[in-house]
């Protein structure tokens, strides 16, 4: 799905305004912490290549768009979809 081209607001702009609304914020559930950056910046985006029933990645495969958050303290994802994120905010 491609970002709406007349959406002036940065990616954390977006994940900022849409993780209290589905009450999704918190802390790290690997090491309790309650620092996120938002990986990426502008222009970047992270995408999660799909794989067939048998394991194999094709030469060109599907991805989904997501937003990923790192724990600044042990490192660990959080992964969002994009069209999810972007839709309701």
């Amino acid at each position: 799905m491609a970002k709406d081209q007349d959406d002036t607001r940065s990616d954390a702009e977006k994940i900022n305004a849409f993780l209290p609304k589905r009450g999704a914020q918190g802390p790290c559930p690997a090491c309790g912490q309650n620092a996120w950056t938002l990986v990426g910046g502008p222009g970047w985006s992270v995408t999660l290549p799909m794989i067939d029933g048998a394991g194999a990645i094709p030469a060109s495969p599907p991805h989904v768009p997501v937003y990923a958050l790192v724990c600044n303290n042990c490192g660990n994802l959080r992964l969002h979809a994009q069209r999810v994120v972007d839709a309701e905010t």
